[in-house]
């Protein structure tokens, strides 16, 4: 085996001793010219690209921002002003549903804010203010439940407009209520009916709530859901 091996590098020397010095400097010029090309492409596709998240209106604030989607797993930094939030582009629905969520000072994110048609609008973009605007309105409906003191919605945003499949396509979402004495649990078959119209669901089947200790009050998957009427008349 080494005696082959030895064979084959003086072929390849010997090959390579054929060439003038002006060949041999064309082909190592090539040879270098493509290294670089690739680094370069390697470079460039593996770097990371930001856009802004929000614009806060102090430095602090928005440190505390970029630490709490760093600590999420988003990267991010600030900008040059260090009162913009920059975020990898590839993850702006997650970040922007991040912040969202969150309370960083006294000036916590508002979903005016977040609606904002000044802000780039890229598909991902325009999929979360979508969700957003339907959040909020899920919540204001059902705040307004006799009972009901708060309500938290979660789930994962899909764009479904462009795939063929979407009329398969369902979102699910689990549910946290706080309530008091005064709301009826028989009513949350109706929360489930609200969530499933916002996301879009035909059914509740994938809706789950639960209340601030954790009892779970809904589980669609455990439950014979009829289809949702999107044109019902509470809707208008």
């Amino acid at each position: 085996m080494p005696e082959q091996l030895k064979k084959r590098q003086k072929k390849v020397i010997e090959y390579w001793n054929k060439w003038t010095t002006k060949q041999k400097t064309l082909i190592i010029g090539i040879f270098a010219g493509v290294v670089l090309i690739v680094a370069v492409l390697v470079f460039i596709l593996g770097r990371t690209h930001y856009t802004e998240v929000y614009n806060f209106s102090d430095t602090e604030t928005a440190s505390r921002a970029v630490a709490a989607l760093k600590e999420a797993g988003y990267a991010s930094k600030l900008g040059d002003d260090n009162t913009k939030v920059l975020v990898d582009e590839d993850y702006y629905v997650e970040a922007v549903t991040t912040l969202y969520s969150s309370n960083i000072g006294d000036d916590s994110f508002d979903i005016s804010d977040l609606l904002d048609t000044s802000l780039t609008t890229t598909n991902g973009e325009r999929l979360t203010r979508t969700f957003l605007r339907s959040e909020s309105q899920m919540k204001n409906a059902i705040m307004l439940i006799e009972g009901i003191t708060d309500v938290n919605i979660n789930y994962i945003a899909k764009d479904t407009s462009n795939s063929v499949l979407a009329a398969n396509q369902t979102i699910s979402a689990a549910v946290t209520i706080t309530y008091n004495s005064g709301f009826d649990k028989k009513k949350v078959e109706g929360i489930a009916t609200i969530v499933a119209k916002g996301l879009g669901n035909k059914t509740t089947d994938d809706i789950t709530i639960v209340d601030h200790t954790g009892a779970v009050l809904y589980d669609g998957s455990e439950e014979e859901t009829a289809e949702v009427n999107i044109t019902d008349k509470d809707e208008r």
